[in-house]
C-alpha cells in the first residue's frame, strides 16, 4: 500500500512540475501573442500613413496634370513635388543616418565603460583568490 502511495506522490509531483511548465509556456505565448497584435497596429498605421501619402501625391499630381497645356505651369508644377516629396525624403534620411550614427556612439560608449568596469572587478577579486587556484 505505501509502495502504491508513494508511486502516486511521484506521479503527481511529475504532474505538478508538467503543469508549472505549461502555465509558464501559456504565459509565453501570451506575451507573444501580445508582442505580435502590437505590431500587426503598428504596420497597419505604417499602412495607412503610406496609403494617406500615396493619395496625397496622386491628387498632387493630378493638380500638375491639369497643367500639361501650359509648358510653365507644368514645370512649376513639378518643381513643387520634387520640393515637397523628395527634399523632404532625403532630409529626413540624413537626420535618421545620424541619428543612427549617435546611438552607435552611445552604446559603444557604454559597452566600453562597462568592459572596464567588470575588469576592475575582476582585478579585485584575483586579489583575494590564491594564486594555486588559478593554475
Amino acid at each position: 500500500m505505501s509502495e502504491q502511495i508513494d508511486q502516486m506522490q511521484t506521479e503527481l509531483k511529475g504532474y505538478k512540475k508538467d503543469s508549472v511548465h505549461l502555465k509558464l509556456e501559456v504565459r509565453e505565448l501570451k506575451l507573444k501573442l501580445a508582442g505580435m497584435e502590437k505590431e500587426i497596429l503598428q504596420n497597419m498605421a505604417s499602412r495607412d500613413e503610406i496609403e494617406t501619402r500615396i493619395r496625397r501625391f496622386k491628387t498632387e499630381l493630378h493638380e500638375v496634370y491639369l497643367g500639361i497645356d501650359s509648358p510653365k505651369e507644368l514645370k512649376e508644377g513639378i518643381k513643387r513635388l520634387y520640393q515637397r516629396h523628395v527634399t523632404s525624403d532625403l532630409k529626413t534620411a540624413v537626420a535618421g543616418a545620424e541619428d543612427v550614427h549617435k546611438d552607435y556612439k552611445r552604446q559603444r560608449h557604454y559597452l566600453e565603460r562597462s568592459v572596464d568596469s567588470l575588469n576592475m572587478k575582476l582585478t579585485k577579486v584575483m586579489k583575494f583568490i590564491p594564486f594555486y587556484l588559478c593554475a
